[in-house]
């Protein structure tokens, strides 16, 4: 974000239920980028990736005025006002999408190796 903010997230994901276990932060950002992050790992921690990613995307849509507000991330509306301080709200938002994509590539290419193994098991 241009005021300087630095942010590090941590996500850890049981792959058999994908729920998200853990989501925590540390780092250096403005009180918008601060409260955001916290609202976001408030809201994400102990819950499925599916529903992550729909928050996620829905708050990222309604931070960029494409979308009525999530009830859950209502609170950020107030950045309506201030269009300049949306991008410091969006960037953890933006962050654990990333986070999260990658998680689920881990996870498809787990599920593809499950397969091949249990075709080839089969084979024999």
């Amino acid at each position: 974000a241009y005021c300087g903010d630095h942010l590090v997230l941590g996500l850890s994901v049981c792959h058999e239920t994908q729920v998200i276990d853990e989501l925590a932060f540390h780092g250096e950002s403005c009180a918008v980028c601060r409260g955001s992050t916290s609202l976001m790992v408030q809201l994400l921690r102990k819950s499925r990736l599916e529903h992550a990613v729909k928050l996620t995307n829905d708050t990222l849509a309604a931070l960029r005025a494409k979308r009525e507000w999530p009830l859950e991330t209502q609170l950020l509306q107030c950045l309506d006002s201030y269009p300049i301080r949306k991008q410091c709200a969006e960037l953890p938002w933006k962050t654990v999408l990333e986070l999260i994509s990658n998680e689920q590539n881990k996870l498809n290419t787990n599920n593809k190796a499950t397969l091949r193994l249990n075709k080839m098991e089969r084979a024999r």
